[in-house]
């Protein structure tokens, strides 16, 4: 029996929250508006207070603060509805929500497991190895689906191979001395530290390198898809394909793959040696999913087709080589047989997406153990797994980015914050923004934090003559770099779940990658994205 008082005490939490963001938004609707910013823009101001302390307490679920803007926008002359309601449903969302079908058959007919047994296999042997093994896999996942699903697969094959692995193995020639038992005890407590963690790591990681592997670099996208309407040209200039974002973000994770995994694996001994109990149930489990049947294959395939359609639609550009994207070919082939056809501003990496998965509802497959065939994928099972809520938290994201550009929110905080930054060169500029946003994000939505950041980076940027993106793309995978606490991001929560973790152990190594982060990003983003994609001043 629930008790009453353990029951009121979320009501009242929930209450006392959304009074405080009430009179929080009142009140600054009530005094007078600083000096350059416009009454529209203090109202919006008073909104986006509010949704940021609903979102950071998580007094409202994340995805019905989102929905905010729909109604307050139009009620304090913001912006109209029929112009907010058009955040909700952008070419940048339609990209996630394709991205999001394609993960769920993947997961359906169980190529996710496949590939992470597969990789355990091929590279786990001694402890180091083991961790590298099962970070790899997690991070090759988390690339394509969400770090969430990434980790949640990963963990319980982690859970099990650890008992796998004998106290007796991990003390060497200890016997049954109880100093060895205890040595052994502590060695096998390390190697789940290290194990876990680097699960929820590199889940996080990898996602860094592709555009649709963390819903971050998605609001980074889409706030230029939205920018398209007011400012074309700007938003061209700025917009980033798969492809792109694919070349500038690789080296960062990888890099931050590679300190993540010497952080975790510092505590551990070279000379350990495992089990082959471990070895065997990783062997014995992908020994159990057989041969791949015709519905892994099909499934194969549409997911190597709209990774490859992803990541060469747009042209990329490396010095003075230029790598011709298939929308360019497609445009020629065109053209030479009618007409002129050019897709420039026509074609997005939704429309990939979008067409590989409208063909999992038309592909026939018989899977295994089964006599009649069925499609690749359905609608109910879409509709039961898409994650809803996290396309309204981008469609709120969007709308506070929209509204702070047209009501010059952004601009106004931009200034104030250049004030700040004007005596800083570019480098100090990115190591200050980057650092802000790993420690924030420690707390808060990382989605929602940058949502909000965005339009203020870019204003900050103008003020100073900068490149926006200077700062906006730092910002964006800093906020990927959340390591220390559970509440970071839903990986470190999945891991922290296990019970074989405590607070400290994940502040002491997520410290120190928290700090190894800035430095990757800041160099990275001077010497790398900055420099060899064209990025300048």
């Amino acid at each position: 029996m629930v008790d009453s008082q353990s029951a009121a005490e979320p009501i009242r939490y929930r209450l006392i929250m959304t009074l405080l963001a009430a009179v929080l938004a009142t009140g600054i609707c009530l005094v007078e508006p600083p000096a350059g910013l416009s009454p529209a823009g203090q109202r919006l101001g008073a909104v986006v207070v509010a949704m940021a302390l609903l979102w950071s307490t998580q007094a409202w679920p994340l995805a019905v603060t989102s929905l905010l803007p729909l109604a307050a926008f139009p009620l304090l002359q913001i912006q109209a509805a029929d112009e907010v309601s058009k955040a909700y449903m952008s070419a940048t969302i339609l990209l996630y929500f394709s991205g999001f079908a394609i993960a769920i058959g993947v997961e359906r007919w169980g190529l996710h497991e496949r590939l992470a047994l597969f990789c355990l296999r091929v590279l786990g042997t001694g402890p180091r190895r083991i961790v590298f093994a099962f970070m790899f896999g997690t991070a090759l996942i988390s690339m394509w689906i969400s770090n969430t699903a990434a980790a949640l697969l990963m963990l319980p094959i982690a859970l099990a191979v650890l008992p796998s692995i004998s106290q007796a193995s991990l003390a060497g020639k200890g016997g049954e001395d109880p100093a060895a038992k205890e040595q052994a005890s502590n060695r096998e407590q390390r190697f789940a530290v290290a194990l876990l963690l680097g699960i929820a790591y590199a889940a996080s990681i990898g996602g860094i390198c592709t555009l649709i592997g963390t819903p971050t670099n998605g609001v980074y996208a889409g706030y230029w898809a939205s920018a398209a309407a007011d400012r074309p040209e700007i938003a061209a200039k700025y917009a980033v394909s798969s492809g792109q974002w694919f070349l500038m973000f690789t080296p960062i994770s990888i890099f931050l793959f590679a300190a993540a995994w010497m952080v975790l694996c510092f505590p551990l001994e070279r000379r350990w040696t495992v089990g082959e109990e471990a070895r065997e149930y990783i062997g014995k489990r992908y020994a159990a999913l057989g041969s791949m049947d015709q519905a892994e294959w099909a499934m194969l395939g549409v997911f190597i087709g709209v990774a490859f359609l992803w990541l060469t639609r747009a042209s990329v550009e490396i010095g003075s080589v230029t790598l011709i994207g298939w929308e360019v070919v497609l445009g020629s082939l065109l053209s030479s047989a009618d007409g002129s056809w050019d897709y420039s501003g026509w074609l997005h990496d939704s429309t990939a997406g979008l067409l590989m998965m409208t063909l999992m509802f038309v592909i026939p497959v018989r899977p295994r153990g089964q006599e009649h065939r069925q499609f690749l994928m359905d609608w109910e099972s879409i509709e039961a797994k898409t994650p809803w809520g996290i396309l309204l938290l981008f469609g709120g994201g969007f709308a506070i980015a929209g509204a702070c550009s047209s009501t010059g929110l952004s601009a106004w905080l931009g200034d104030v914050l250049a004030d700040q930054l004007a005596g800083l060169g570019d480098g100090g500029r990115i190591t200050v923004v980057t650092t802000f946003v790993i420690f924030l994000t420690e707390f808060t939505s990382n989605t929602a934090t940058i949502a909000t950041l965005l339009p203020i980076l870019e204003s900050t940027a103008n003020s100073l003559s900068l490149d926006p993106r200077l700062l906006m793309l730092p910002a964006t995978v800093a906020a990927s770099c959340a390591f220390m606490l559970p509440i970071a991001t839903p990986p470190n929560a999945i891991v922290f779940s296990s019970n074989r973790l405590t607070v400290w152990q994940m502040i002491k190594a997520g410290l120190w990658l928290n700090l190894l982060s800035v430095a990757v990003v800041v160099c990275f983003t001077l010497f790398w994205v900055l420099r060899v994609a064209s990025l300048g001043n």
